[in-house]
């Protein structure tokens, strides 16, 4: 669950073979910042069909649909508010604006009304004192939305953020409507795969890294130079060929889009 931004390692700029930590903006529910703002038919379109989508996750949640239609209001006002501050993919193509090295006391400087001592205790982050800042202005933009926005609006920001990233797990209406959205409005993906690939799709997300140590195990461990030997110099079994096709197929269904490993607010 991303909300407002991300917090990462990532390799520094000036030094490739260092991790820094990063601050990453996210916080979006629709794919990307232009979903937001194009204003053609079709966008517009189905920024109205977003807004319907979370109101019905928010009603089968339990919520009146008075109170489902002003949480919906309330996500798209915030999320509309943080696309605009965010950088378009041509801007975040050039290194250079994308690589902003500060120190933490920096950052409070920069977001005084989100205290970030206390949040990066309650992470649980290893400790550092200076990470890279990928997009200043959005973290002003992040700053102002928290000082400003009610606090029953904040909630129901983080309620619909918490709700979409649990409703693949949830009971069929849930998965049945964020299906129905994310997939068959926003991609024309017509039929759900079978429920063998989400299995694979959803394992790579959650336990990516722990898949590919036991990858690597098996396909180059003994077991796996044992079954090289066997086949030949080059050679492939059926096998191994069916598994690597069911983990790309697997690769390309996502629900609700990419998860990633990282501490997130």
């Amino acid at each position: 669950m991303h909300v407002f931004f991300r917090l990462a390692s990532r390799p520094k700029f000036s030094d490739a073979s260092t991790e820094t930590a990063a601050l990453i903006p996210d916080g979006l529910g629709l794919p990307s910042r232009d979903y937001y703002l194009k204003t053609d038919d079709r966008s517009v379109k189905l920024r109205e069909e977003y807004r319907q989508h979370v109101a019905q996750l928010f009603t089968l949640a339990g919520r009146d649909p008075d109170e489902a239609a002003k949480s919906a209001s309330a996500v798209m006002a915030i999320e509309t508010s943080l696309a605009t501050a965010m950088l378009d993919v041509a801007e975040r193509r050039d290194p250079n604006s994308i690589n902003h090295p500060m120190t933490l006391a920096d950052l409070q400087r920069l977001t005084p009304a989100f205290n970030w001592a206390r949040y990066l205790r309650a992470s649980g982050a290893p400790a550092f004192t200076a990470l890279n800042v990928n997009e200043p202005e959005f973290m002003k933009a992040f700053n102002s939305i928290i000082a400003s926005t009610a606090l029953q609006d904040l909630k129901r920001y983080f309620s619909w953020h918490l709700l979409h990233g649990a409703s693949t797990r949830l009971s069929t209406p849930f998965e049945d409507a964020t299906f129905d959205f994310f997939n068959r409005q926003l991609t024309g993906q017509d039929q759900r795969p079978p429920r063998w690939r989400e299995c694979i799709a959803d394992t790579d997300q959650q336990l990516g890294e722990a898949l590919g140590r036991a990858f690597v195990a098996e396909a180059f461990g003994a077991r796996g130079e044992s079954r090289h030997a066997e086949n030949g110099p080059g050679h492939q079994s059926r096998n191994e060929e069916g598994d690597r096709r069911g983990r790309l197929d697997g690769d390309r269904h996502q629900r609700g889009g990419p998860a990633e490993a990282e501490t997130s607010h």
